[in-house]
């Protein structure tokens, strides 16, 4: 409503959802018909003991670009998740790797106030705080959609609650997939 399109980074990998997924991949491609664009969330944790160098960091971008180009176009950034944990992935800073902008490449690092919500809290600078100042010209903020729920929480109970939900949601959608399609539920209906 604002008119302010934003990146939408999706996470291949996430314990929370999987952006295969029919629910998943259909609110994706609702964010991309607002308008805004996607870029993969990439986790080199999740390759643990593969990435030994530049090369191979740019063919695990390359595999997780193509998947998600084949499911929703053209992915034209990346930003790594929890870069600081498992290894030492903010070496890697060029500007664009794999043929995306690195939100981590040493332009961006040196010339943005990063601000993110990682974790569930405000780890660097509250971006409120930030904003209300005004002195930081240019920011790079990286927020979570999970984080923000309409009632104020603690992470651990906003993870509590999307497992609550994710559950509910999956349980939903069998008891209605077997009552659409004329299936017994057994240890449901009987």
């Amino acid at each position: 409503e604002a008119g302010v399109i934003a990146t939408y980074f999706i996470h291949l990998h996430s314990e929370f959802y999987h952006w295969g997924e029919k629910l998943t991949s259909d609110l994706i491609q609702k964010i991309q018909s607002f308008g805004h664009h996607l870029g993969l969330h990439f986790d080199p944790s999740y390759y643990a003991g593969s990435i030994d160098d530049e090369n191979d960091l740019v063919t695990y971008l390359l595999r997780e670009k193509g998947m998600l180009e084949q499911e929703f176009g053209q992915i034209r950034a990346f930003s790594l998740h929890n870069p600081d944990v498992g290894g030492q992935w903010l070496q890697y800073d060029k500007d664009v790797l794999a043929g995306m902008v690195n939100t981590y490449g040493r332009t961006i690092s040196e010339n943005f106030t990063y601000c993110s919500d990682s974790n569930g809290y405000w780890r660097h600078s509250r971006l409120n705080d930030l904003l209300k100042m005004g002195n930081e010209e240019r920011l790079h903020v990286l927020t979570h959609p999970g984080w923000w729920q309409e009632v104020p929480m603690s992470p651990m109970d906003r993870i509590d609650h999307c497992i609550d939900r994710r559950s509910e949601s999956v349980r939903s959608r069998y008891v209605n997939f077997m009552r659409e399609n004329g299936r017994r539920n057994i240890g449901h209906d009987e």
